[in-house]
């Protein structure tokens, strides 16, 4: 009996962009709540309790001293660690609510939603939890042993290559846990990697151009925010420097998960995902 060949579906990034855009003017007052609340505000109070390093010896002057540099970053981090956490379980659970709401036929209501962004955390940490084990063991491991051996430079670059590799490998999990509800997360993990088999040269592409084009926009929204409100004074620029912030990285994670959603549907067999009006 001879074996059927297997359906091979090429990743559209025109399609994914378009259907990731349709999702979100259909959700728009909803996305708004969400975004508003799990991504600007969190995001905002991190930076501005984050420490300006501008004026820090190890960063200033081009002195090159990588070590004072890390010891600051270390500094930073022991203090604020608490914050970076909130902000991180806070998007996680309006990303998976996000991914509910865009995609959910039954057009549950944003209170729903983030019942189940809550619910599905905990699937979706260990799921990611899982990915960098694997990222560790591929790529971690192998990269220090290297680095002892005298061979990092080369491996290094080997290395960053895997990790770009798994990251596209593993791009799906959270539309795997937040759309097909896997709350298994080892078998959220293997979905992603089937999902994007064949596929992922096209899905680097996307992510590459996607994070290009807006940090180009929030480069050049920055800088004339900053100099607008560099005009009233350095406290008022660096208010304009946290909110210009804050809102193009939410504005960015809504689009990426939008596409994120699309590229789910196109990939799993589906011609579009489910735009409600």
């Amino acid at each position: 009996m001879t074996k059927a060949p297997e359906r091979r579906t090429n990743f559209d990034m025109t399609k994914a962009w378009e259907h990731g855009v349709a999702l979100l003017r259909a959700n728009s007052s909803m996305v708004s709540v969400i975004a508003g609340v799990f991504f600007f505000l969190p995001l905002a109070a991190l930076l501005h309790l984050l420490p300006d390093l501008s004026n820090d010896p190890a960063f200033v002057g081009g002195a090159g001293d990588s070590a004072a540099m890390t010891r600051a970053i270390e500094a930073v981090l022991a203090e604020t660690w608490w914050m970076i956490l909130i902000v991180i379980i806070s998007q996680s659970i309006g990303q998976l609510a996000l991914y509910r709401l865009l995609n959910d036929r039954s057009r549950p209501t944003v209170g729903e939603a983030l019942k189940f962004g809550a619910k599905a955390f905990l699937p979706y940490l260990g799921a990611m939890v899982l990915a960098e084990l694997v990222r560790l063991v591929v790529v971690g491991i192998p990269t220090s042993l290297a680095g002892m051996a005298g061979l990092g430079a080369i491996v290094a670059l080997l290395g960053l290559v895997a990790t770009i590799y798994l990251y596209v490998k593993f791009s799906l999990i959270a539309p795997v846990v937040g759309i097909a509800m896997e709350f298994n997360p080892f078998r959220a993990l293997v979905q992603s990697w089937r999902l994007t088999r064949r596929n992922s040269l096209r899905l680097f592409l996307f992510y590459f151009l996607l994070v290009v084009a807006f940090a180009v926009l929030w480069l050049v929204a920055t800088l004339l925010l900053t100099l607008v409100f560099g005009l009233m004074g350095p406290s008022v620029a660096g208010f304009g420097f946290i909110i210009s912030t804050a809102v193009a990285m939410s504005i960015f994670w809504c689009v990426y998960l939008a596409v994120l959603s699309a590229a789910y549907h196109q990939l799993g067999g589906v011609s579009e995902p489910i735009a409600q009006a």
